[in-house]
């Protein structure tokens, strides 16, 4: 029957209607028609559901033949046993294909994808209202011939459709396991894949696309979203934008490449993502905004508007976030936990990567964890115009930091930013012109900020809890930038919260700011608290008139 349970018929009755509801029909294999669920079916203005059972012996052609009869006039068909098949089973528009009792296998020799759409790759009208459903779709060691037939599961040209609590294997070489391709309103759950290439695959134009509860081990991105593709594998030629996407809950097994991709590609526009909860063991980054150089279609475009939320897991060569793009605006990154100690949390690692605003809160190791690599990196070349990080706690070793800035940082705001251990809080070597800390705990074996750029560099701080063995909270270690230290609520009583390497430009702001103002560069008005006894103002808070210095308490001057 067609919700699987055996129903028993004398081989020799007529065709017609029996006890039990069954209608039998010449293929006494199948199809099996429910008469009630054809009659709410019939009701709805659909076609009837048909259950169809494998036959022992039969062959791949006409087990194809036979799946494919049943779609082009069901609303709904439910697959029993162990199926063969030789090519691919199209579903038409307001059709189920329900596999959940059933394995598809594609027969050995086989070169073509194991299922698709009924307007795949065509023109005119586009299909709509599919589901595939469940089972284990096996594509053993096949390869393909032609493009169209490189992947498994397709659905081009279509609205309304969804790949659920499917279990797909393929060993050859092949491309992409579940592939949308100009599709809106989209669903692909619960799926798990082991393949040698991706497991989810969605190419624009595509919009209103859900992804989620995907695992498995692929040797590619596990999900994907690309607004233009290598133009090999593009069905819809010149691809399209994306909007409106979610990814959650995905967990990869181990493989060669990321977890989740998100590449808009040349021209297009990839806008409103939403990527959370996302573990496991990729090759390269966990989660990675890109422009691939590849190819001139997958170099460019404009990334806008993403979240992502919980990420962890142990990236091989790579990152928890990777952003690798030349227009990102509107990026927010929350949730993230190190838990590999070499591993970056997030990399803007590409020369001409620009982020315009980039927001990362809250980062933690896990236990167990002392990292050494960074919370940020900002690689050579790259630019974040305004970074808001917050919400920090790591334990650190070596050279651990976090933030570690070789390109540029317009502008920096962080809060709430705690460091055990690792040799420095943030390291300035490209640009960051202004950092803001409000509510920072630095136990580390250098400088908390260490400033080696060759240019202007104001660092403000407020709520100092904790600082650096060494109590410096700055130093200038460039050869000709100058640093000017503003700083109010510092505990402890460091010998030195500003320090320069040499005899070159450091200026300090506020009565708490402890140095010896002979190293200082001052501005009329600036106060800091002399530590060098020995200079005639005498040790405490003094003022500067640009020239002198005056003790604020003994008013005595040098």
């Amino acid at each position: 029957t067609g919700d699987g349970s055996p129903v028993e018929l004398d081989p020799l009755l007529p065709v017609g209607t029996h006890a039990g509801g069954v209608v039998l029909v010449p293929d006494t294999w199948g199809p099996l028609v429910v008469a009630a669920e054809a009659a709410a079916a019939t009701a709805e203005g659909h076609a009837s559901t048909v259950a169809l059972y494998a036959i022992p012996g039969e062959t791949a052609t006409a087990t194809t033949a036979r799946i494919n009869a049943a779609l082009a006039g069901a609303g709904m068909v439910r697959l029993q046993g162990n199926f063969t098949t030789n090519g691919p089973l199209v579903i038409p528009s307001n059709t189920t294909l329900d596999a959940t009792a059933a394995t598809i296998t594609l027969a050995a020799g086989s070169t073509t994808r194991m299922l698709s759409n009924a307007s795949f790759m065509g023109a005119g009208a586009r299909d709509h209202d599919i589901a595939v459903i469940g089972g284990t779709w096996d594509r053993g060691a096949n390869s393909y011939v032609g493009a169209e037939n490189a992947h498994a599961i397709v659905l081009h040209r279509a609205d309304r459709v969804s790949v659920t609590d499917v279990r797909y294997i393929a060993t050859g070489a092949v491309k992409y396991s579940v592939y949308l391709c100009d599709v809106t309103d989209g669903i692909v759950e619960r799926c798990n894949f082991t393949s040698t290439s991706d497991g989810v695959h969605v190419t624009g134009p595509a919009a209103r696309i859900t992804v989620r509860d995907i695992s498995g081990a692929t040797d590619d991105d596990l999900v994907s979203f690309t607004g233009r593709d290598y133009t090999t594998w593009e069905l819809t030629p010149g691809g399209g934008n994306i909007s409106d996407i979610i990814a959650e809950r995905i967990h990869h097994a181990g493989g060669d490449a990321n977890t989740v991709k998100l590449l808009p590609g040349a021209t297009m526009t990839l806008a409103g993502a939403v990527v959370r909860d996302v573990s496991g063991n990729p090759g390269l980054d966990a989660v990675i905004i890109v422009s691939d150089l590849v190819q001139p279609s997958t170099t460019g475009g404009v990334v806008t508007g993403v979240v992502i939320d919980g990420v962890s897991g142990n990236p091989g060569t790579g990152s928890l976030v990777s952003v690798g793009h030349p227009d990102v605006k509107g990026l927010q990154i929350n949730n993230l936990t190190i838990t590999k100690a070499t591993m970056r949390a997030v990399s803007v690692n590409q020369t001409t990567t620009v982020v315009s605003d980039l927001i990362i809160n809250g980062v933690t190791t896990a236990a167990g964890i002392a990292s050494t690599g960074s919370v940020l990196q900002v690689a050579s070349g790259a630019n974040v115009n305004r970074l808001t990080l917050s919400n920090v706690s790591v334990t650190q070793a070596g050279v651990g930091l976090v933030v570690a800035c070789d390109g540029t940082i317009g502008q920096t705001q962080a809060a709430n930013i705690r460091q055990i251990g690792g040799t420095s809080c943030m390291s300035i070597a490209g640009a960051a012109p202004l950092i803001s800390v409000a509510g920072l705990h630095c136990i580390t074996t250098s400088v908390a900020v260490v400033v080696t750029a060759n240019g202007a560099t104001e660092v403000h701080m407020v709520g100092v809890t904790g600082l650096p063995t060494n109590g410096r909270l700055v130093g200038n270690y460039s050869t000709s930038g100058t640093v000017t230290l503003r700083a109010s609520q510092v505990t402890g009583t460091a010998t030195t919260h500003l320090f320069r390497n040499t005899a070159i430009g450091i200026r300090a702001v506020g009565a708490e700011v402890r140095c010896d103002v002979s190293t200082l560069t001052p501005v009329a008005g600036d106060i800091a608290f002399n530590t060098n006894a020995a200079l005639g103002c005498g040790a405490g808070v003094v003022i500067s008139n640009g020239t002198l210095w005056k003790n604020l308490y003994t008013g005595a001057t040098t």
